[in-house]
């Protein structure tokens, strides 16, 4: 490698891939308007209990969840090379609604 080419080591690299409520690396990372990535999950349950509020930045926020489609890529990537196994593929919710009616 060249020497002036940034190394972002394991440390630094998985704050990233951390989620700010449950500050654990995430399965099913989902980035609200307040520009944070959380746990599906857990962000479900902060908003379920009443918050509408960030729960980083106490600023208000948008209740919809978007997939973050690029932390999910680099937690896949940062578990082969820890040689954990890989993360379930998450269906649509059209999908999983459809095999759930079959």
């Amino acid at each position: 490698k060249d020497s002036t080419e940034k190394v972002i080591d394991d440390d630094e690299e998985i704050k990233y891939l951390v989620c700010g409520i449950t500050h654990e690396i995430m399965h099913d990372p989902v980035l609200l308007n307040d520009g944070h990535t959380y746990e599906r999950s857990a962000v479900e349950q902060w908003f379920a209990a009443g918050h509408r509020t960030s729960p980083v930045t106490r600023q208000q926020v948008d209740t919809k969840l978007v997939p973050n489609l690029v932390i999910r890529g680099l937690i896949d990537d940062y578990r082969k090379r820890k040689g954990l196994s890989a993360l379930p593929t998450r269906l649509p919710i059209e999908r999983q609604q459809a095999q759930q009616q079959t």
